[in-house]
């Protein structure tokens, strides 16, 4: 304890904190905290004693918790009832994308996984927040989707292998973490979730170039034919995997399943 004990600016004690690692919660528990970053934390027994210059704060009835991570958000949509398709300026799509963000962070989400944004205005807008730490952002900046697509008027429309291709190198070059694809139809109108919207080809392309720049891809998925086209196109993550079918009934693909399981795709259902 002596190497962080000097280095204290805040000792937090609580009723009891939550460790996730372990699956279980540590009662009349202490935090240390220096700068940004938790020293150490545990028992309260086991803390060394700090600082008399050091912040004490205690909370005797209340737990302590991770923040939480919400891994599939759109801080751009207006949300409150109105439709996902509906087109905004990028002015008014950053004032959502700040009144979405203070009502996560109320709700104590500390990291959000930004799954399309309009033309990538929350990459400026996390430049202009670089120095904070939290929120953490995690951004794809618009999906790329077909022409007519689902998405599409959020600016990621390409058409087509060299399209994909093209999108994937800019939208890199532009500072996203991960890139998201529109493989299948979803609630823009003219779409249908139960088809698929690229050609598994056209997908791999995409996928081939984003791993060559160490990014991963993620894909909308609802529908049988895309979660099929996206698993054999060696999609990173799946968005939604509704188990979809054309005739818009929902049927849980087992088989499918097991080769999204065994190749290790990520799947956020979204549920």
């Amino acid at each position: 304890m002596s190497e962080w004990k000097s280095l204290i600016q805040s000792f937090i004690t609580t009723a009891g904190l939550i460790d996730v690692d372990q699956g279980t919660i540590i009662p009349d528990a202490y935090v240390a905290v220096e700068g940004e970053k938790i020293m150490a934390f545990g028992h309260r027994s086991e803390a060394a004693t700090p600082d008399l210059s050091t912040s004490r704060l205690d909370f005797p009835d209340q737990y302590i918790l991770p923040g939480l991570i919400n891994c599939h958000v759109h801080l751009c949509m207006p949300s409150k009832g109105v439709p996902f398709y509906h087109e905004q300026s990028k002015d008014e799509a950053l004032k959502n994308a700040v009144a979405n963000l203070e009502l996560e962070l109320q709700s104590r989400v500390t990291t959000m996984r930004d799954c399309g944004d309009l033309d990538g205005v929350l990459l400026d807008f996390r430049r202009s927040i670089f120095n904070k730490p939290i929120p953490r952002l995690v951004l794809c900046g618009p999906p790329l989707a077909a022409s007519g697509g689902h998405a599409h008027f959020l600016g990621g429309v390409a058409d087509g292998a060299d399209g994909l291709q093209t999108a994937v190198e800019k939208w890199i070059g532009m500072g996203v973490d991960f890139i998201k694809l529109i493989a299948t139809g979803g609630g823009t109108p003219g779409t249908h979730p139960g088809y698929a919207s690229y050609p598994m080809a056209d997908m791999s392309a995409a996928v081939k170039t984003a791993h060559a720049h160490g990014k991963t891809v993620s894909a909308h998925c609802r529908g049988i034919p895309g979660i099929e086209n996206a698993v054999n196109a060696g999609i990173d993550h799946i968005e939604h995997a509704c188990f979809e079918l054309p005739d818009g009934t929902l049927r849980f693909d087992a088989p499918l399943a097991g080769r999204i399981a065994e190749a290790g795709i990520y799947i956020t259902p979204t549920i």
